[in-house]
């Protein structure tokens, strides 16, 4: 449509390239985000509109050059950089990032409901995901001809932006979580539990539920973390220290069985999770029935209000219908990686 033309226009001409000191061939990635008052979102290509309140609204196209890495570097742009403020556009109001203001948000809604006055707590933030091919594209014959060959392969796409909108969704929480210091009753992943124990769970899923559901996202053969929640390779030194609880977890679990007490049964990993699964997004689009512009999503189009961070995610493939107000000013930024 032409709202899409004149974003990919932007891309193309603007000087995103030279500030993130990419060359166009080193780019996979091209995003357009705006704040909003709302949004809605056409998910079925008939009448099914899922709208968000306050917040971003993200297009995003994929090249060639565009891996998981990227991706994983794009949601924590996304969450990190400086895009978001409550107030008009020039009233001095100055932009935060989505975790801050969730941080904000929580913090005001625990006041609310204690001892602040009804009406007081901060609305969250929340963010629209909408694929948009034409984004990646290239003006020739003198500007009378869009050529739009130097877009990713469609399937590799789709698996590209299911993974965007997963780890968007799995690396909020967790990143807000880090930023306060972690929930009060476990901020240490090595700290030991008290009082009494019921079945444990098998070493190899001691570190996917409980305590540490979420923290990780990737694990070896054994069980052992390789990655945390945002992606990054755990150190070494907390390797050797949930080596440590592992051991003695494996001691507890092998007088448990010893005594006949049979295993917990660990709930199967989901990519909210952390999952070992999500690591690879070519699994995240083997659901049934999935396919370019029929699509049944592996994921919710709506991950729910009661999110931490709720994101609105299109459905690939279709036509992407959109309505939005942004009379607060839509400070749109396009970034590229």
């Amino acid at each position: 449509n032409t709202n899409n033309r004149a974003m990919a226009d932007a891309a193309d001409e603007s000087s995103g390239d030279r500030h993130s000191g990419s060359t166009t061939e080193d780019v996979g990635i091209r995003l357009v985000v705006q704040r909003c008052n709302s949004a809605e979102l056409l998910v079925d290509n008939v009448d099914q509109w899922v709208g968000i309140g306050w917040g971003l609204v993200c297009s995003i196209s994929f090249a060639p050059a565009a891996d998981v890495a990227k991706v994983h570097k794009a949601v924590k742009l996304l969450l990190n950089a400086p895009l978001l403020s409550r107030g008009h556009w020039g009233d001095g109001d100055a932009p935060k990032c989505l975790i801050d203001m969730c941080i904000q948000s929580e913090a005001s809604q625990k006041d609310a409901d204690g001892s602040a006055a009804e009406g007081e707590a901060v609305s969250k933030p929340s963010v629209m995901i909408i694929p948009t091919a034409s984004l990646t594209s290239k003006v020739k014959n003198g500007g009378r001809v869009l050529s739009y060959r130097g877009q990713c392969d469609k399937d590799q796409s789709r698996d590209l932006y299911f993974e965007f909108v997963h780890t968007m969704r799995s690396f909020a929480p967790s990143m807000v979580d880090n930023r306060v210091g972690g929930p009060k009753s476990s901020s240490n992943p090595t700290q030991k539990q008290k009082g009494p124990q019921g079945p444990l769970c098998s070493p190899q899923d001691l570190f996917r539920v409980g305590e540490y559901a979420g923290r990780f996202s990737t694990f070896d053969m054994d069980g052992m973390p390789l990655t945390g929640a945002d992606g990054e390779p755990v150190s070494k030194s907390m390797t050797k220290k949930l080596a440590k609880v592992r051991g003695k977890h494996i001691e507890k679990y092998d007088k448990q069985r010893a005594l006949g007490i049979e295993a917990a049964v660990a709930p199967a990993p989901t990519d909210a999770t952390g999952s070992e699964e999500r690591s690879s997004p070519s699994t995240l689009a083997e659901a049934p029935g999935e396919g370019a512009g029929t699509e049944t999503p592996s994921f919710e189009n709506d991950n729910g209000p009661d999110a931490r961070l709720r994101v609105v995610a299109g459905t690939f493939g279709n036509r992407q219908g959109f309505r939005m107000d942004a009379s607060l000013g839509p400070f749109t930024h396009i970034f590229t990686l």
